[in-house]
């Protein structure tokens, strides 16, 4: 018993690792191997760019409105114990809100070239696979004419021509059942696109029209042109022996007759891998517009293309910023801003080089040492008291809240509430708002009081 429980962990460690080798990015791309395959590939890009650019935008919203909870906070609490603590994280959110947006719009800018080019490379897949997905016809009418050859000889005699029509029928869905075993593994392509070097698609030189198999069938003599008719039922054209008369009611009636049997459409499509690092560097061969030929368009995504798109979405994929509910009181009084304040506050003559200890920096500003920032300043946020008299009845709620629902608003009453007490106190305390809401005292001040 002691022996299989001691062989579990390093039977487990076995199967993480096997099952690590066999999810690789080249193992993915290998398994990309048909159109169903391939769209769940696609998807899968298309998904997790679009996540990318969507997640940027959303933290962007987050940190935004972190950023004004903070203002309205330092504005509530100007003065007070928690004053300058809450200043020093408004201008650490606002630096992390600026940050998070400039990310947001670069995301944007690019990322979503990528988006677009991996929906037209797809689109173009799902068009040739309509194209491919025609079942094999059989013409539906049959026309013979005298002029218009381009095979026999023009001055022949005894020469028609006989022109089968065909109408393929639409084909609307494309049964993927045969991927459902793989599309759970391709799907975790996402995991490794940040770091993707070669990309799973059909080159643009791979992407040719299905060729086209046509079966002819024939029977007989053909001695009379001119007594070619086309059959009764459409399926063949036929030689009559009468110049005058009409075809056989049915293709199988005729005795000298000529007839398209089918028409075939058959794809060679052919999936590979397209190396993003060094096609990305490859310059883009989209035609650019000119004086002489300003229309000139691609009718196809160009490889070149799709790989510099990529290589930029890649790179530019957003970084994580830090929420203030994930930092500690230790972490806030490392920052720039707070160094910045305790200085100015307490010693307002310091040198740039002058330093504090961290500790020393915390206390004076967060009023502890240790402790994070979401118990001691972000939670009672929540369930705070504030009142804003307003012409229309008094405004009620929560710091949070208001900054949520009434921020412009209630930025604007607390600024001003605090200017009025600033007048009115005018020349009664010399002191700065900084060092009274830091709790910050000269030592030079406590020696000349004792």
């Amino acid at each position: 018993m002691a022996s299989t429980v001691a062989a579990t962990p390093t039977l487990l460690s076995l199967l993480v690792a096997t099952t690590a080798a066999t999810n690789t990015a080249d193992t993915i791309n290998a398994l990309a191997t048909d159109f169903c395959t391939l769209d769940i590939y696609y998807d899968a890009i298309q998904t997790e760019l679009a996540g990318w650019i969507t997640a940027a935008s959303s933290t962007a919203v987050a940190l935004e409105k972190e950023a004004w909870q903070m203002q309205l906070a330092a504005e509530i609490y100007r003065g007070s114990n928690k004053g300058a603590a809450y200043y020093v994280l408004a201008v650490l959110a606002s630096q992390t809100a600026d940050g998070a947006a400039k990310t947001a719009e670069d995301a944007a800018a690019n990322i979503l070239p990528a988006v677009q080019l991996i929906t037209a490379r797809r689109a173009e897949a799902v068009t040739l696979q309509f194209l491919e997905e025609t079942e094999a016809l059989k013409p539906a009418k049959h026309t013979p004419a005298e002029t218009g050859r381009t095979v026999v000889p023009q001055t022949a005699s005894n020469t028609r021509i006989c022109t089968a029509e065909v109408q393929p029928e639409s084909k609307l869905v494309k049964d993927c059942s045969s991927a459902k075993g793989d599309k759970a593994r391709i799907t975790k392509i996402r995991q490794h696109l940040d770091k993707l070097q070669k990309i799973q698609t059909v080159k643009t030189t791979a992407m040719k029209p299905p060729k086209i198999q046509i079966t002819a069938e024939a029977q007989g003599t053909f001695n009379n042109a001119n007594q070619w008719k086309p059959t009764k039922d459409n399926k063949t054209c036929e030689q009559h022996t009468s110049g005058g008369g009409t075809g056989s009611a049915t293709a199988a009636d005729a005795t000298n007759a000529l007839a398209v049997a089918a028409v075939k459409l058959v794809g060679e499509t052919t999936q590979s891998a397209l190396d993003i690092t060094t096609q990305g560097a490859q310059p883009n061969s989209e035609p650019k517009a000119s004086q002489d030929k300003p229309q000139k368009r691609r009718l196809l995504t160009a490889d070149s293309a799709l790989a510099a798109s990529l290589k930029t979405a890649i790179t530019a994929k957003p970084t994580q910023f830090k929420r203030l509910a994930d930092w500690t009181i230790s972490d806030a009084a490392k920052s720039a801003a707070a160094q910045a304040f305790y200085k100015f506050a307490s010693k307002p003559q310091a040198k740039e080089t002058d330093s504090a200890a961290t500790e020393q920096i915390a206390e004076a500003i967060f009023g502890k040492k240790e402790g994070n920032i979401k118990d001691e300043f972000l939670d009672p946020l929540t369930q705070d008291t504030c009142i804003i008299s307003t012409d229309g009845g008094a405004i009620k709620g929560g710091t949070q809240k208001l900054a949520e629902d009434n921020f412009a608003r209630a930025m604007a009453y607390y600024y001003s509430e605090n200017m009025k007490k600033a007048a009115a106190t005018a020349g009664g305390n010399h002191k700065s708002d900084g060092q009274a809401a830091a709790g910050v005292e000269k030592t030079e001040e406590k020696k000349d009081e004792d």
